[in-house]
């Protein structure tokens, strides 16, 4: 895992029950990074959770609104 040797870490969403609910996180600057790996550490989580999804903007959704980031996978 050379890769994650110079890697970024940040916390954008603690860990909490989000059962039933819609949590949004906070951006992550990522600028000057090659590629990003996400690691979601979760609370309690609903069975029959429906969306878990990254998003990318140019400037924190100022002026460039965010969008999902299309063929990620999650394993």
């Amino acid at each position: 895992m050379k890769a994650l040797e110079n890697a970024k870490y940040a916390n954008a969403i603690n860990p909490v029950d989000t059962n039933g609910t819609t949590t949004n996180g906070t951006g992550v600057n990522v600028s000057g990074c090659w590629f990003a790996a996400c690691v979601v550490n979760t609370g309690n989580v609903a069975a029959n959770m429906t969306a878990l999804k990254i998003q990318q903007s140019d400037d924190d959704g100022s002026s460039d609104a965010y969008a999902d980031v299309t063929g990620a996978t999650w394993t």
